[in-house]
Parts: C-alpha cells; sequence; structure tokens
C-alpha cells in the first residue's frame, strides 16, 4: 500500500510541474486549431483537368499538431495577381473537416497560366497560400 501511495504521489508531482505542451497526450486536451497548412500542394495540371495528388489542407494547433477532432470549414481560392488574369477555379468551395483534413479531389483551372497559388482559409484561422504551380494548355 505504501509504494502504490509513493508512485502516486510522484507521477502527481511530475504531471503537475508541467504544461499540456510538455506531457504530450498524457492529459488528453488536444489544443485548438489556429492555423492551416498545406499537407499536399497543388502540383502542376493540364486546363480543365483535375488537381492530383489531391491537395489536402489541415487544421494544427501552436504546437504543430493535426486537431483530429477539427471540423472547420476550409475554403480554396486562387490568390489575386497569380497564374492567367480572369481564370477561375472550380472545387475549392467551403467542406468540413474530417479529422482535422479536407481533401480537394475535384480542383480544376479553366485557364492556362504560371505561378498559380491557392490561398486556403477558414473562420478564425490564420490563412496560408501554397507554393506555385502551372496550368498547361
Amino acid at each position: 500500500m505504501k509504494r502504490r501511495a509513493v508512485a502516486l504521489v510522484l507521477f502527481g508531482l511530475a504531471v503537475a510541474g508541467c504544461d499540456s505542451r510538455a506531457a504530450g497526450g498524457l492529459i488528453g486536451v488536444q489544443r485548438p486549431g489556429t492555423r492551416l497548412v498545406f499537407q499536399t500542394q497543388p502540383s502542376n495540371v493540364q486546363v480543365g483537368a483535375a488537381i492530383t495528388p489531391v491537395v489536402q489542407v489541415a487544421v494544427q494547433n501552436d504546437d504543430g499538431q493535426v486537431v483530429s477532432n477539427s471540423s472547420a470549414e476550409i475554403t480554396l481560392t486562387l490568390v489575386a495577381g497569380t497564374g492567367a488574369p480572369g481564370a477561375l477555379l472550380t472545387g475549392g468551395e467551403p467542406q468540413a473537416a474530417s479529422n482535422g483534413i479536407v481533401n480537394f479531389g475535384n480542383l480544376r483551372i479553366n485557364t492556362a497560366g504560371t505561378g498559380y497559388q491557392l490561398l486556403a482559409s477558414s473562420s478564425g484561422m490564420a490563412s496560408v497560400t501554397s507554393l506555385a504551380f502551372n496550368v498547361t494548355p
């Protein structure tokens, strides 16, 4: 009985000295999402074809962890001034994250151009801009 009490006291002291980041999964509370990240960047594509592989955007917290319980709605748009003037993106409409991730599987651009970039946004979180990619005829 004494050993158990000593072990519990030592365990309690060890946890009390840690904040939730240092405790890792020990405390079991995941920090809320604060930013978006591209887990899969867009790649070069032909006009009108779906971008492959599927573009993935994740919700992350300040610790850089994917917030697996997030169902935040994420939207993709073209960054103004990139690619060809007047180009349209389809497939970037708001989608709810599943396990903190959105898969944009039907992204298409209707005009050839170079240096296109996508902007991922969600209410209350820092947006993120993708790497540049090209759309060929």
